[in-house]
């Protein structure tokens, strides 16, 4: 079963959860929007700070991203956005977003990109397409 969802025009601000600290779009939805929306100081402690696109067909669009972190013993990936899991396919679009000073870390070690991630490497993703976007002073933080 599938379902529409638009997010538009809104507000996610120190918002919690363990993947997917605003937003966690479920790999039973398809056609999740988010338009025009500020994420910061969200987090979570896996994975997808603010943003979990699990979903099929999913399109970001004009977002800012500040200040998401996925922190804990069990942090993985995806500081601001994970995009896709390791047992559905993905497929969307991001563009036009600012990531700025999000933020991977779990005390011990990084596992993969901090700003914007695919999930495991297993991860099962058709085609995202990522354009016209702005990175700065996004880090992962690791001990060995």
């Amino acid at each position: 079963q599938s379902s529409d969802c638009t997010i538009s025009s809104s507000t996610f601000e120190n918002c919690a959860g363990t993947r997917g600290g605003a937003i966690h779009g479920t790999s039973s939805a398809s056609n999740l929007k988010i338009d025009n929306c500020n994420f910061t100081n969200n987090g979570a402690g896996i994975a997808a700070g603010a943003v979990g696109a699990f979903s099929h067909d999913f399109k970001i669009y004009d977002c800012i991203f500040d200040s998401n972190y996925v922190r804990g013993p069990e942090a993985l990936c995806g500081g601001a956005v994970q995009i896709g899991l390791d047992t559905e396919p993905s497929y969307g679009v991001v563009h036009d977003c600012i990531f700025k000073n999000n933020i991977v870390t779990n005390g011990n070690f990084r596992i993969t990109v901090n700003f914007i991630s695919r999930g495991k490497p297993s991860a099962f993703i058709m085609l995202v397409v990522i354009g016209n976007m702005c990175f700065w002073h996004n880090a992962a933080d690791f001990t060995v």
